[in-house]
Parts: C-alpha cells; structure tokens; sequence
C-alpha cells in the first residue's frame, strides 16, 4: 500500500526507505511579473555509495545572469514529511504552496519568503500516476533504461512575496512560477 499510495504522489519524498545511490530534488521557477528577473532555487538530497559524500543541498540559479550557488548542507540537515509535501533543508522550508528562505553562505546570502496561488499540478490518474504516464509503474528503472522518475507539481501559478539575495530585494508579487521534482539513482547526464 505505501508504494501505491507514494507514486500516487510525484510530489511527497520518496528516499525515506531508499538505499544508495539516490537523489531527489524539487525545482521552483520564479520569473518577476515584469519578467526582469528568473529564479530557480532546488532543494534536495543526496545519498552516494560512500557516505561521506551525503550531503543536503539548495541550488540557487540566477536565469538572469547565468550565476549558479550550490548551499550544501550535512544530510540530516535534510527533513521530509512521510505523507505530504514538505521538505527543510536546514532552516529553509520547501511545499506546494510556498517556499521560506534563510541562506546565509560565503558566495550568497538569500532569505525571505514566496507562496504560491492557483498552483496547477499535472494530473495524476490510476493509470497514469503523473507526466511519465504508465512507465512510472515500473520497479527497477536502470532496468529499462532510465535512472529516475521525473514529476511536474506546477504547471503555472501566481507568486506573493519577496526576497532579498545579496542585499538587493526582490518583489516577486505578481510573478508566475513552475514547480518540478526529479528522484532515483542517478540524474541522467542526456535526454529526448
């Protein structure tokens, strides 16, 4: 029943019983309402074969100036709720329905707070338990030729909020954003 119930939602963590390798992360897209600035912030895990790389992470990319931090934090700074969507990676907290930051690193200091309004997730039917359609039934994906399980929790929604990276505040009211999720052994180096 938990695994049924668990692919029924793409957007819950699904590691709580994985061994390594394994990652899992969410992808928010923040574009302003002018579209002057484009933000995608990850959180995510990471367990590897060797434990001393565990590692939690935030993955903040400026669309705007190609600029990409990577805030890695040890992996039990790292928490996920068994039945709903609501990850903390440290101090930051991760749902459909905002996102709370407190970053404070040597390359980027990002704190503050978004949510979300109208968010408009893809469909997730019996046969089809979300964008992989039948193919996310399948166990064992290296078997078949692919290394994760891919999850679009946003296809469009209003933003509300603001924040302030490197001293500079950003209003993000008015904006739209995107909400997508990726997870399994490893992160495909090429698609179609």
């Amino acid at each position: 029943m938990r695994y049924l119930e668990r692919m029924m939602h793409p957007e819950w963590y699904h590691g709580h019983r994985r061994a390594p390798p394994f990652f899992e992360g969410w992808y928010y897209k923040l574009v302003s309402a002018d579209g002057s600035r484009r933000y995608a912030i990850i959180p995510g895990i990471f367990k590897s074969d060797d434990p001393v790389q565990n590692h939690a992470f935030v993955q903040v990319l400026n669309g705007t100036t190609g600029r990409v931090v990577y805030h890695r934090f040890p992996a039990d700074a790292f928490r996920a709720a068994e039945n709903r969507f609501e990850v903390t990676v440290g101090a930051n907290r991760f749902t459909e329905r905002y996102i709370a930051l407190q970053l404070a690193g040597a390359e980027q200091t990002l704190y503050g707070e978004v949510h979300f309004e109208g968010v408009q997730p893809w469909p997730v039917r019996l046969g089809s338990p979300g964008i992989m359609g039948p193919f996310g039934w399948l166990p064992g994906h290296r078997a078949v030729a692919w290394e994760c399980n891919h999850g679009v929790l946003s296809l469009d929604h209003g933003l509300r909020g603001s924040t302030v990276v490197d001293g500079q505040a950003l209003d993000w009211t008015g904006g739209r954003g995107y909400i997508e999720k990726d997870w399994g052994a490893a992160f495909p180096s090429a698609w179609i």
